[in-house]
């Protein structure tokens, strides 16, 4: 599922440092509004709330669902913002 937590926090870090590495400068602006653009999809959905998370994890407890949404939240939003700590520097 597109928005499902980065589970493993070295794939978590491995992704804030090629956002960092690879997404900052003019040449990649337009990849980085697309990500940015993405993310902000991504994060609409996941603020959208439980009920529509459920649809797609029926399997999965309340409290379950609800530590996955709050930590795909919280990881969606970091990698956003150094996008937006790129776009910046631009």
């Amino acid at each position: 599922m597109e928005w499902d937590s980065v589970y493993d926090r070295y794939n978590f870090a491995v992704m804030q440092s090629l956002i960092r590495e690879n997404l900052s400068g003019a040449e990649v602006r337009l990849h980085r509004e697309d990500l940015i653009e993405r993310l902000d999809h991504v994060l609409g959905e996941l603020y959208r709330g439980l009920r529509r998370f459920k649809k797609q994890r029926p399997n999965l407890g309340y409290i379950q669902n609800y530590k996955e949404i709050r930590n795909a939240k919280r990881e969606y939003t970091e990698l956003r913002a150094l996008l937006e700590v790129g776009r910046e520097t631009t």
